[in-house]
């Protein structure tokens, strides 16, 4: 029975029944068609060979808020004949709940077919905010029949991917500002597993496997949070392209990324202010190229790279004009060192084991009286000048002395 004017919290959102007792409407397959049923009347509003002819029909119907329940078939996936529509800006607020993703065995997979156009699932007008998507699977059935269709693509603001799959889709998922992204998978996305075109998002402890680019930037996609989320085997994790305008703001945290094919981020086009990138582990496997890449054209102010671990990339850790970016306490990329040497004469040489050419280094005498200056720097060595009171050669001694890129 179903109990009335109750909505299951986001703790209860993993059980099923909750959900298709408190939907307006129930998507469901009998046999050979799929129904939707009214979640308070309990009668049948619509029938269908394919998912998307109910959807299609109870969709509009959802005025500022309501929930459409689609509950898992034997098989695990639904068949869409043509685009699942949500259509108008009065369709806001809107819940579309999956009673989770399965590859194989119980679950919902919405698969693409040649008869759709754009996306697996998208909203039509950008007035449109504060749709939810939760639990969905997403198949573009890309490599088999090049369909060329995205998993969901919303126009509006303030929407939620909470634990969605994207498979095999030319594009996952298409956001605009204020989009929530989190506890997705996705996988074999031949162009961009998330595609940002606004600010203030919030992506974290996603899964991206073996995609063209994980996290696209297109625009002023601004004050964006990017953290906990794993990586392996895709092209780039995160790429920006702002032909013009500049990104700003964002937050690069405590990623993983394994086996990446090119870069861990790729600034391609536009410039970017105020990044944060910080406590990553990249494992470059000796295939992934650069840590950081920025191309030609583009700049960086007021930005930091610190605290990350890299390893076993195939050329560096930087590449390009990086000026503007603070870099220290990398493991993996030193640049900056400090210590005390050894007995060093005028005109001798210290060690500084920094990755690029020190920008600054300072050195000081252990005897009393003698000034150490800094000569020359080069990409291996820190070059002093020993004086004594006079003006002539100090004493041979130990520095202490410290350089930093």
């Amino acid at each position: 029975m179903r109990r009335p004017n109750r909505r299951p919290n986001y703790l209860e959102a993993a059980d099923m029944t909750n959900w298709e007792e408190t939907a307006n409407y129930v998507l469901y397959q009998v046999g050979s068609l799929v129904k939707a049923r009214d979640g308070i009347t309990g009668k049948i509003v619509s029938t269908g060979a394919t998912i998307d002819i109910p959807f299609n029909f109870v969709a509009p119907l959802l005025l500022n808020s309501g929930t459409i329940f689609i509950k898992p078939k034997p098989s695990g996936i639904y068949s869409v004949a043509a685009d699942m529509v949500i259509p108008n800006a009065t369709n806001g607020g809107i819940r579309v709940i999956g009673g989770g993703y399965k590859w194989y065995g119980n679950g919902v997979v919405l698969k693409g077919t040649a008869t759709c156009t754009t996306a697996i699932l998208h909203d039509l007008d950008n007035a449109i905010s504060m749709n939810t998507f939760i639990g969905l699977g997403f198949h573009g059935d890309q490599a088999t029949n090049t369909l060329n269709l995205d998993g969901i693509r919303s126009v509006g603001q303030d929407t939620k991917f909470i634990d969605c799959s994207m498979y095999d889709c030319k594009g996952g998922i298409r956001c605009k500002a204020h989009s929530h992204i989190e506890r997705c998978y996705l996988e074999k996305v031949s162009n961009e597993g998330i595609y940002l075109d606004g600010d203030n998002a919030f992506i974290t402890n996603n899964i991206f496997w073996d995609n063209g680019t994980d996290i696209m930037m297109i625009g002023t996609s601004d004050l964006t949070q990017i953290a906990h989320n794993r990586t392996a085997n895709s092209d780039e994790f995160i790429r920006t392209y702002a032909s013009a305008a500049s990104v700003d703001d964002v937050r690069v945290s405590s990623n993983i990324a394994v086996d990446l094919n090119d870069q861990f981020i790729h600034i391609d086009l536009g410039d970017i202010d105020g990044w944060t990138i910080d406590h990553n582990l990249v494992d470059g496997d000796s295939n992934t190229t650069y840590f950081f890449n920025i191309d030609g054209g583009s700049s960086i102010t007021n930005s930091k790279c610190h605290d990350n671990i890299v390893q076993d990339l195939t050329s560096t850790f930087l590449n390009g004009t990086t000026t503007g970016l603070d870099v220290y306490r990398n493991i993996g990329y030193v640049s900056e060192n400090w210590g005390t040497s050894g007995n060093v004469a005028d005109g001798g040489t210290i060690a500084h084991g920094i990755t690029g050419t020190p920008t600054y280094a300072d050195a000081k005498a252990t005897v009393t009286g003698d000034i150490v200056t800094i000569s020359a720097l080069d990409a291996a060595n820190i070059t002093v000048a020993i004086k004594d009171e006079g003006g002539g050669a100090g004493t041979a001694q130990p520095l202490y002395w410290m350089a930093r890129e």
